[in-house]
């Protein structure tokens, strides 16, 4: 049991690694275009290492796939596509309102709609007990922590434009920017 523990924490800390230092190519990259980048990114982490690592690790995957009901893949496709939708949506908003901003308000509200939604779906009950109840109050947490990261974002901005008066605004505008990151929180769970 306690070994599992260990590979378990292992696990979880090697993914906090790649999970936090995700933009670090991008950062070496500056002279690509977003869109290079972005495409980049689709093809060898959505399209090319899952195919890889499904036939290197999945005995007889063809057969695994032909006995799987056309609905079910139907469903897996759309829902895939729609993911993509969403990943293409967060770079968007990373371009739009920076990194910190983005990454918040994208795992915020994914987290948050990500424990709200399957509980309302598969056991709608449970929302007026210990577990709902609990996802309800850390709700408004949540919204006033997004508030601060919006505020203190655009403040930032604000400070680095007076820094800098010759700097247009490249990125585009802000509120846009984080409509799009509330969308995306709000999507990426499906």
């Amino acid at each position: 049991m306690v070994e599992q523990f260990w590979l378990g924490m292992a696990i979880i800390f090697i993914s906090g690694i790649f999970n936090g230092s995700f933009a670090l190519p991008m950062k070496y990259a500056r002279n690509w275009k977003w869109e290079n980048t972005w495409f980049v990114f689709s093809v060898v982490g959505i399209l090319f290492l899952p195919w890889v690592m499904a036939f290197g690790f999945v005995p007889r995957l063809t057969e695994v796939y032909g006995g799987v009901p056309t609905r079910v893949l139907v469903l897996a496709v759309t829902f895939g596509f729609l993911w993509g939708i969403a990943q293409v949506t967060y770079g968007l908003s990373l371009k739009a309102v920076g990194l910190a901003v983005a990454v918040s308000v994208v795992s915020g509200l994914a987290c948050l709609s990500g424990a709200l939604v399957p509980l309302l779906v598969l056991s709608p009950a449970d929302l007026f007990r210990a577990r709902g109840v609990l996802l309800l109050c850390s709700m408004p947490i949540l919204f006033v922590g997004l508030v601060f990261y919006s505020l203190a974002s655009r403040n930032r901005e604000k400070e680095q434009r007076s820094d800098n008066p010759t700097q247009a605004s490249s990125d585009g505008n802000f509120k846009a920017g984080l409509a799009l990151c509330i969308f995306t929180g709000g999507w990426v769970v499906f």
